[in-house]
């Protein structure tokens, strides 16, 4: 009888702005390509979002977002494998060491879902409350925005003196 596989693993060289430099073997076979294919490629184009566009700073917000969220700490993403749907994952950024400071990204499948039974996964889930960077997270579906206490900051006021609305 065969020994259970461990879950995939796959690693990621990135530079500083978050664009991929090397991938391993796991990394090409968690998103379905050859690994070489995804040099070049920013990190967030690897995550399934709920609000995408074209534009190169969205991309790099995105970059930015991951990289308050998950620098070393682990945070729970949708990855999108380019052959399958999405895949739910663990990502940890590391800076890497030496003279052209990049990071290191490690992720990881998981079995537990994305969302646990009456919560979802968003933004607010995803940073610290009181990281650099500010970010509103704003679900139509649900009618709700989630302003974070560094967007709140940006503006001038306090975390209490903002109410979480639309109105706001």
């Amino acid at each position: 009888r065969a020994a259970a596989s461990p879950p995939l693993t796959g690693q990621l060289t990135l530079d500083p702005r978050g664009r991929i430099l090397h991938a391993g073997t796991g990394a090409g076979r968690l998103w379905q390509t050859d690994p070489a294919k995804l040099a070049g490629m920013p990190l967030p184009a690897l995550f399934s979002f709920e609000i995408v566009s074209a534009d190169p700073e969205w991309a790099e917000a995105q970059w930015d977002v991951l990289l308050a969220g998950a620098l070393d700490r682990t945070i729970t993403l949708q990855a999108q494998p380019f052959e399958s749907g999405p895949v739910t994952v663990q990502l940890r950024l590391e800076t890497a060491a030496g003279g052209d400071a990049g990071y290191f990204a490690t992720i990881t499948p998981t079995t537990a879902p994305a969302v646990d039974s009456g919560s979802e996964v968003t933004l607010a889930n995803l940073l610290p409350g009181h990281g650099p960077v500010g970010f509103f997270d704003l679900n139509f579906k649900a009618g709700r925005i989630l302003y974070s206490a560094a967007w709140k900051r940006q503006l001038g006021y306090a975390e209490h003196e903002l109410d979480d609305t639309y109105d706001t």
